[in-house]
Protein backbone atom coordinates (compact mmCIF):
# COMPACT_ATOMS: atom_id res chain seq x y z
CA UNK A 1 0.00 0.00 0.00
CA UNK A 2 1.49 3.29 -0.95
CA UNK A 3 0.29 6.69 0.32
CA UNK A 4 -2.10 9.01 -1.32
CA UNK A 5 -1.24 12.94 -0.44
CA UNK A 6 -4.42 14.94 -0.87
CA UNK A 7 -2.96 19.03 -1.37
CA UNK A 8 -4.13 22.21 -2.18
CA UNK A 9 -2.27 25.39 -4.11
CA UNK A 10 -3.54 28.79 -3.57
CA UNK A 11 -3.69 31.41 -6.31
CA UNK A 12 -0.42 32.60 -5.43
CA UNK A 13 1.01 29.53 -5.89
CA UNK A 14 1.73 28.73 -2.09
CA UNK A 15 0.92 25.19 -0.78
CA UNK A 16 -2.17 25.55 1.68
CA UNK A 17 -2.77 22.23 3.07
CA UNK A 18 -0.51 18.99 2.73
CA UNK A 19 -2.76 15.77 4.01
CA UNK A 20 -1.84 11.84 3.67
CA UNK A 21 -5.90 11.22 2.62
CA UNK A 22 -4.74 7.47 2.50
CA UNK A 23 -2.23 5.80 4.75
CA UNK A 24 0.64 3.45 3.38
CA UNK A 25 1.03 1.52 6.89
CA UNK A 26 4.19 3.12 7.54
CA UNK A 27 3.96 5.91 9.45
CA UNK A 28 6.91 7.25 8.49
CA UNK A 29 6.60 6.98 4.78
CA UNK A 30 3.05 8.93 5.75
CA UNK A 31 4.57 11.58 7.23
CA UNK A 32 7.30 12.34 4.73
CA UNK A 33 4.70 12.15 1.58
CA UNK A 34 3.15 15.33 2.33
CA UNK A 35 6.09 17.24 3.13
CA UNK A 36 7.01 16.71 -0.37
CA UNK A 37 4.17 19.05 -1.98
CA UNK A 38 5.52 21.46 1.08
CA UNK A 39 8.84 21.13 -0.34
CA UNK A 40 8.46 21.54 -3.98
CA UNK A 41 5.87 24.59 -3.05
CA UNK A 42 5.66 27.55 -4.51
CA UNK A 43 4.55 26.12 -7.77
CA UNK A 44 3.05 29.14 -10.70
CA UNK A 45 0.25 31.09 -9.91
CA UNK A 46 -3.10 29.85 -10.63
CA UNK A 47 -4.20 31.06 -13.80
CA UNK A 48 -6.50 33.99 -13.78
CA UNK A 49 -9.40 32.54 -15.94
CA UNK A 50 -9.67 29.49 -12.76
CA UNK A 51 -12.07 31.31 -10.43
CA UNK A 52 -11.69 29.33 -7.46
CA UNK A 53 -9.67 30.33 -4.60
CA UNK A 54 -7.54 27.41 -4.44
CA UNK A 55 -6.84 24.32 -6.80
CA UNK A 56 -6.90 20.94 -4.60
CA UNK A 57 -5.49 17.89 -6.19
CA UNK A 58 -5.23 14.08 -4.71
CA UNK A 59 -1.94 12.15 -5.50
CA UNK A 60 -1.20 8.59 -4.63
CA UNK A 61 2.62 7.80 -4.04
CA UNK A 62 3.99 4.86 -6.46
CA UNK A 63 7.24 3.16 -4.79
CA UNK A 64 9.27 1.43 -7.53
CA UNK A 65 12.58 -0.85 -6.37
CA UNK A 66 13.62 -1.04 -9.78
CA UNK A 67 13.96 2.97 -10.68
CA UNK A 68 11.80 2.20 -13.90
Amino acid sequence: QQPAVVFEIRRDGRVNVATTDLTSGNASYDQVAPRAFNYASPFPPLPDDFKKPVLRIGLQFVFDPTGG
